[in-house]
C-alpha cells in the first residue's frame, strides 16, 4: 500500500498533486468535478451541483496538500452542505467510501491475512488481531468468501454513519484502517458462525442489505483472539462496604476491557453524611466513588471505541426539577376516569355503535335505506378521551336513526346489537352523551394548545389554573373560588358542603335542553339522580386533577414569571414568581449564587421597562399558536445585550424545560386518522401486504380491478366465517386439553395425598414399633 506523504508543489506557477502510485500530476479542477460527477448517480441533478463542491474544494487546497486529504476535503465539504438536500449526506459517503476503497486491499483473505500477520512495531513481536481459529477457516474459505462479499453496498451507507464504522469499528494497523465496512461484516459473520460457511454468508448478506446489526462489543471482537458477544451487563453493587465496592469495580473493569456496556445499580450505597459505624466517621457519598468508577473506564480505555461514563461533575447530573406529571397526560385521563365513576357504560355503547357498520358495507346500506340517513358514527379512541369530543356529537347526531334501525332491521343477535338495545331503553342517553362531549370540549383548549414542541412551561401554571377554575365553578360554591390557583386544589370536592346542591349545578345548554325533552318519559326524581350523577363525574375528574395537578410543584408556580401576559400586567407577581424559580434552579444546584443574584437584578430591570416597550417585545408572541414560541420571542431581544446576559442564561435553562410529553401525546390524538385497535398478527400482515401490493402499483388508482379480485372480495365474508369456525374449533380443542390437564391435575393431587395420608401413618406405626421394642430390649437387659 503506497502512503501518501506525497505533496503538491508548485513549478512555473502551476501546482502539481502526486498521485498514489506516485506519478506527479498537474492539478486539473475539472477531472475533480468529473470524479464528483459520476458519484452522483440517482441523486437529485436540481439540488446537487458538483461545481459548487469542486469551487469550495479549490479554495481549500493549500501547499502540501495530498490526494487523499483532497478526497477528504470534498466529502467534508459536500456533508456540510446537507442542510440544503440530504442528497449531500449520501454524495458526501460516496466520496469518502471511495477514498478508502482506494486506500485498502479489495480482497477480504487478504486484509485477514495481514490482520493476522501484523506485528508490533514498538515490540517487534506478532501480534495478530484474527484469532488462529477464524483465520484457519477464512483460508480455507477464502474463494467462496471473497466471492461472496458485495463492495458497493459500502455505498448505502450516508456520510455519518461511514464516519462512524470508520473511526470506530474497522481494524486498524499501525494507526490506519485496512478494513473496509464490507470486510468487517464478513468477519462478523464468520466469528459468529465458525466452519458454517453457508450461514455466515447468509448473515453477511443480512448485515450487509441491513436487515439488522449486531451490537457494537460483536462488531469489534467478532474474531479476534478475545471476541465478546455480549453487550449490555446490568450489575448491582455487592454491598455498601470498601470490599463490596470495589470487587463490583473489579467486574466493571474486566466487562469495559472487552467493550461490553454496563449499567449498575448503587442504590445500596449510603447518602452523604451517613454515620459510618466502622470508623466512627461520615460517608461522602456516591459522587466521590463514581468519579472512581469514571477514572477506572477511562484507565480501561477499550481502544477509544466507546465513550466513556458521563461526567459525575457535569451540570446534567444536577438534581432535577419536579414539574409534576405531564399536564396532556393527565388531563386526557381525568375524563375517561370521571366517567368511569358512573355507570354509564359510554365507551362499550360507542365502540359497538362503530363496530356495527364498520366493515359491513351491506349493512350500512341497509341503515341508510331504512333511515335515510348518510352518515356513520366515529371511532371511539379509549386511551384518549379528550379526542372523543367528535364521536360524542356524531354519536349524538345519529342516535335517533340508530333506534329506528334497531327497530326495523332483522339483525343477528351479537354483542354490538345487545348492548345498542339496552342503551335504547336508556331515556338519558343523549343527555350523558351531550355532558361528555361539554366537558371534552371543556378540556380541548389545553389539550391543543399544549400539544406542541414549543417551549411552554411559562404558560403551564395559568392554563392548568384556568382549565381547573373552569370545572370547579360548574359545582363548587362561589365562596370558595375566590381563592388563588394553588389554594384550589385544598378543595375537597368529596365533601358535599364545599359543593353547591345537584339541581343548581351547571351541566350545560345542550345537556339542559335534552334533558328538557325527557320531561315526558321520566319523573323529576330521576332527572335529579342524572345530575347528581353528572356532579359525582364532575368531582371524580377534578380530584384526579388536584391529585396529578402541575400546580402543586414550586418550579412550575416560578416558571410563569416568563409568561408575557404575567410580566406585562403583573409585574410585582412575576418578580415574585421569579424569585421562587432562581430558589429552585439554584437548590439543585443548575445555576451558582453570583448567577441567581444578578439574574433577579436584570429581571428587575426587565419587568421595569415602559408598558409600550413590553409590549412591542412581546407582540409577535400569540400562546394558542406553534408559530412564535418563546424561544425566539426572548432570543430576539435579550441575545447580544450585556445588560441581559444572566438573565439570558436562567431563561436558555428554563425553555428547555418539558411542559409534557407532547409528541408523544400528539400521536395519540390526530383526529382525521384515530385508529387505536388491538389488532392480530395476521391483520397486521395481510394490511402490510396491501400497502405494499398498492406502493409498488404505484399508487390506489392504478390497481387492476380484475375478475379473480372481484370474486376473492365477495368470498370474504364466507371465508372470515370459516376463519371464525376453525379458531372455536381451535378453542375447542385447547379447552379440552385444559380440562383434561386439570383433571390429570386433581388426580396426582389426590394420589399425593394419599401417598402422603400412608407414608405418615407407616411413620406412626414405625414409631409405635420403636418404642415397644425399646421396652422389650429394656425388659431383656433388666434379666441379664
Amino acid at each position: 500500500m503506497v502512503r501518501d506523504s506525497l505533496k503538491v508543489t508548485e513549478i512555473s506557477d502551476k501546482m502539481f498533486v502526486f498521485k498514489r502510485d506516485g506519478r506527479r500530476e498537474e492539478v486539473h479542477f475539472d477531472k475533480i468535478t468529473s470524479r464528483i460527477q459520476k458519484l452522483c448517480y440517482g441523486l437529485s441533478k436540481d439540488f446537487v451541483d458538483p461545481p459548487s463542491i469542486t469551487l469550495k474544494v479549490i479554495s481549500g487546497l493549500y501547499s502540501g496538500v495530498t490526494t487523499v486529504e483532497l478526497d477528504n476535503l470534498a466529502a467534508e465539504t459536500a456533508a456540510t452542505m446537507t442542510t440544503k438536500h440530504p442528497d449531500y449526506a449520501v454524495l458526501a459517503a460516496r466520496i469518502a467510501v471511495s477514498n478508502l476503497h482506494k486506500e485498502t486491499k479489495k480482497t477480504f483473505s487478504d486484509v485477514m491475512e495481514d490482520l493476522y500477520k501484523m506485528v508490533d512495531k514498538v515490540t517487534g513481536k506478532l501480534s495478530p488481531m484474527i484469532s488462529d481459529y477464524h483465520y484457519d477457516i477464512i483460508k480455507r474459505n477464502a474463494e467462496r468468501l471473497n466471492s461472496s462479499i458485495i463492495y458497493d453496498r459500502d455505498f448505502n451507507y450516508n456520510y455519518f454513519g461511514f464516519k462512524t464504522l470508520e473511526r470506530s469499528y474497522l481494524l486498524r494497523i499501525d494507526g490506519e484502517v485496512v478494513e473496509r465496512p464490507q470486510h468487517m461484516l464478513m468477519r462478523v459473520a464468520v466469528g459468529i458462525h465458525g466452519e458454517d460457511i453457508d450461514s455466515a454468508i447468509e448473515t453477511y448478506n443480512l448485515l450487509s442489505e441491513r436487515y439488522f446489526t449486531h451490537a457494537s462489543p460483536t462488531l469489534f471482537g467478532a474474531a479476534t483472539p478475545k471476541p465478546q458477544m455480549s453487550s449490555c451487563f446490568l450489575l448491582t453493587m455487592k454491598d455498601d462496604s470498601i470490599e463490596g465496592i470495589y470487587d463490583t469495580l473489579k467486574q466493571c473493569a474486566l466487562i469495559s476491557k472487552s467493550a461490553g456496556g454496563i449499567g449498575l445499580n448503587i442504590h445500596c450505597i449510603r447518602a452523604t453524611g451517613s454515620y459510618i459505624a466502622g470508623t466512627n466517621g461520615t460517608s461522602n457519598g456516591i459522587v466521590p466513588m463514581l468519579r472512581v468508577y469514571n477514572n477506572t473506564a477511562r484507565y480501561v480505555d477499550q481502544g477509544g471505541n466507546k465513550e466513556h461514563l458521563k461526567s459525575v461533575t457535569d451540570n446534567e447530573v444536577c438534581s432535577l426539577l419536579n414539574l409534576g406529571t405531564c399536564g396532556l397526560h393527565v388531563v386526557h385521563g381525568s375524563l375517561r376516569t370521571g366517567v368511569e365513576s358512573v355507570d354509564w357504560d359510554i365507551s362499550s355503547l360507542l365502540r359497538h355503535m362503530y363496530y356495527l357498520f364498520t366493515d359491513s358495507p351491506a349493512r350500512r346500506a341497509l341503515f341508510t335505506q331504512l333511515t335515510g340517513c348518510t352518515t356513520f358514527p366515529l371511532k371511539f379512541c379509549g386511551v384518549r378521551w379528550l379526542e372523543n369530543a367528535k364521536c360524542f356529537q356524531r354519536a349524538l347526531q345519529i342516535w335517533d336513526h340508530v333506534i329506528k334501525f334497531l327497530k326495523e332491521a332483522k339483525l343477528p343477535k351479537t354483542k354490538p346489537v345487545e348492548t345498542l338495545k339496552r342503551a335504547a331503553c336508556d331515556p338519558f342517553l343523549k343527555c350523558k352523551l351531550a355532558f361528555c362531549k361539554t366537558i371534552a370540549d371543556e378540556c380541548q383548549p389545553f389539550l391543543q394548545r399544549f400539544q406542541t414542541s414549543k417551549p411552554m412551561t411559562p404558560y403551564l401554571f395559568e392554563a392548568v389554573e384556568k382549565l381547573l377554575r373552569y370545572l370547579m365553578n360548574r359545582c363548587v360554591k362561589p365562596d370558595l373560588m375566590k381563592c388563588t390557583g394553588p389554594k384550589l386544589l385544598s378543595i375537597d370536592t368529596k365533601k358535599s358542603e364545599n359543593l353547591i346542591l345537584s339541581k343548581n349545578i351547571d351541566i350545560g345548554f345542550a345537556t339542559k335542553r335534552l334533558l328538557g325533552e325527557t320531561a315526558i318519559t321520566v319523573t323529576e326524581r330521576q332527572k335529579l339522580e342524572f345530575i347528581h350523577e353528572c356532579r359525582s363525574m364532575l368531582t371524580t375528574m377534578i380530584a384526579k386533577l388536584q391529585e396529578k395537578s402541575p400546580l402543586k410543584q414550586k418550579a412550575v408556580r416560578g416558571l410563569s414569571s416568563l409568561d408575557p401576559c404575567v410580566i406585562q400586567h403583573s409585574p410585582q407577581l412575576a418578580q415574585k414568581r421569579f424569585s421562587f424559580l432562581l430558589e429552585e434552579l439554584n437548590h439543585a444546584n443548575i445555576i451558582n449564587d453570583v448567577l441567581a443574584e444578578n439574574a433577579k437584578k436584570e429581571y428587575l430591570h426587565f419587568c421595569n421597562l415602559k408598558k409600550s416597550e413590553l409590549q412591542e417585545i412581546f407582540r409577535p408572541c400569540d400562546q394558542f399558536s406553534d408559530e412564535v414560541g418563546l424561544d425566539t420571542i426572548y432570543g430576539s431581544f435579550l441575545i447580544g445585550e450585556a445588560n441581559y446576559k444572566h438573565l439570558w442564561e436562567v431563561i436558555k435553562i428554563c425553555l428547555v424545560l418539558s411542559h409534557g410529553n407532547a409528541t408523544v401525546e400528539g400521536g395519540f390524538s390526530v383526529n382525521k386518522s384515530l385508529l387505536v385497535e388491538n389488532m392480530h398478527e395476521k391483520t397486521v400482515i395481510a394490511q402490510r401486504h396491501i400497502h405494499d401490493e398498492i406502493q409498488e402499483a404505484g399508487g390506489i388508482k392504478n390497481i387492476h380491478i380484475s375478475k379473480k379480485m372481484l370474486d376473492y372480495v365477495r368470498g370474504a365474508r364466507k371465508r372470515y366465517h370459516e376463519y371464525l369456525e376453525m379458531k372455536k374449533q381451535e378453542k375447542s380443542e385447547k379447552d379440552k386439553k385444559k380440562a383434561e390437564k386439570r383433571k390429570l391435575d386433581i388426580q396426582v393431587k389426590d394420589l399425593e395425598g394419599e401417598r402422603k395420608k400412608l407414608m405418615m401413618a407407616t411413620e406412626e406405626k414405625r414409631e409405635a414399633i420403636d418404642v415397644e421394642l425399646q421396652e422389650l430390649k429394656k425388659k431383656q437387659a433388666s434379666l441379664y
